[in-house]
């Protein structure tokens, strides 16, 4: 049986290198690597195969083995990575874009690099920015451009929506304590948001699911964007679970904030309404 502690690398190392970059991101992909096949393999009648088999599955679903600790990682190196809370610092105009980044192309670029970062998070995201360099000093910093639509926060626009939802001070996201399934308390930020557990049946068919994948797919297309910029999995996953009927509703949804609602959510609801009438 091979030990995540102990077990060498390619290269002969049994602790890890002292050296950061690409020497010890090899080395943890390595180590994360045989702890995997080390809970694999200890299943009752559990074969390599088995293994190959886990490997497969999360690379469908793009959910690499893990090891505990945190990683420091710069959003270029994120990419195709996965990470169940993800913290995004220095989210502010001047480094989300850059401020070398002068053409549209360039900001454009940025704003590509910054839907990565933010779509790493597979249970739960933090984005935060300060408003001076230093403590103490004056507050000249806003947050990144890039935020506006995607997130709501405190230097957004005042307007539509968006300002509507603070001045009544309601929250534009709800989350819940028990499972709708079997009315057990709800643990992990990601059941608190989809509102039951994994083990749980889904109360959304998989006719929607499927019709919502394809309306974000059409929708992506038309704005010449990524699809995870329109919706995320986890969105798209929560609006048909929820079944939201209203605006209201939708802005309920985690991930759904006045922007996405301002630009899309009338044919969401339709579609939704059309699928409501099917069942």
């Amino acid at each position: 049986m091979l030990c995540a502690t102990c077990s060498p690398s390619r290269d002969g190392r049994r602790r890890a290198p002292e050296t950061t970059g690409a020497v010890r991101e090899r080395w943890d992909s390595l180590n994360a690597l045989v702890g995997l096949t080390d809970t694999v393999t200890t299943r009752p009648g559990a074969t390599m195969a088995d293994v190959v088999r886990e490997l497969e599955e999360r690379a469908e679903s793009q959910a690499a083995p893990v090891v505990d600790g945190v990683t420091l990682a710069s959003v270029h190196a994120a990419k195709g990575l996965e990470w169940p809370v993800v913290f995004v610092v220095g989210a502010s105009d001047g480094l989300l874009p850059i401020s070398m980044a002068k053409t549209p192309a360039e900001v454009e670029e940025e704003r590509r690099l910054f839907y990565v970062a933010l779509t790493r998070a597979r249970d739960l995201l933090t984005v935060s920015w300060s408003s001076a360099r230093t403590p103490g000093a004056r507050g000249s910093r806003r947050a990144s451009r890039f935020l506006d639509g995607a997130l709501e926060h405190p230097d957004a626009p005042r307007s539509g929506a968006g300002a509507e939802a603070r001045r009544t001070g309601r929250r534009t996201a709800t989350v819940f304590a028990e499972c709708r399934v079997c009315g057990q308390g709800l643990v992990t930020p990601k059941e608190q948001r989809r509102g039951r557990h994994d083990g749980c049946p889904s109360p959304a068919g998989e006719g929607l699911l499927a019709a919502l994948r394809s309306w974000r797919r059409d929708e992506a297309r038309r704005r010449g964007a990524p699809p995870y910029a329109i919706l995320t999995d986890a969105a798209l996953e929560a609006v048909a679970e929820r079944g939201p009927r209203t605006e209201q509703e939708l802005l309920e949804v985690p991930g759904i904030g006045p922007g996405k609602v301002a630009s899309f959510g009338a044919e969401l609801l339709e579609l939704l309404g059309g699928q409501h009438g099917k069942s």
